[in-house]
């Protein structure tokens, strides 16, 4: 397991590949250029800014959201049901999106 932070390790490999869709999987780890995380590591960012939840996105929900970030919304709830992952929510996808592909520093729910 790696002592770096799972969101920072996801956003430098997706910057650097383009996607996810060249990751391995070993049981429930996750290997990014040789960096392991677990699929269930909570991430730095928090879900929605005015929720009471206090959830952290996973690794695991990352990926998943980010490999289908181009289907609608329906498409894309289905999916995660199916899947058993978290779903990002709507307030959270576009400001999500930007910080992932680099273009945005921060994010309202960061908390790195």
């Amino acid at each position: 397991m790696s002592e770096l932070d799972p969101l920072s390790v996801l956003r430098n490999y997706y910057l650097k590949h383009g996607g996810f869709s060249n990751v391995v999987y070993e049981g429930s780890e996750v290997i990014l250029d040789g960096i392991r995380l677990s699929e269930s590591a909570p991430t730095a960012f928090k879900r929605g800014l005015n929720t009471a939840e206090d959830y952290f996105y996973t690794v695991k929900d990352v990926i998943f959201f980010i490999d289908n970030f181009s289907l609608n919304i329906g498409q894309y709830l289905q999916k995660v049901v199916l899947n058993k992952v978290k779903a990002v929510i709507q307030q959270d996808k576009d400001q999500f999106k930007k910080y992932m592909d680099g273009m945005s520093p921060l994010i309202h729910s960061l908390l790195i």
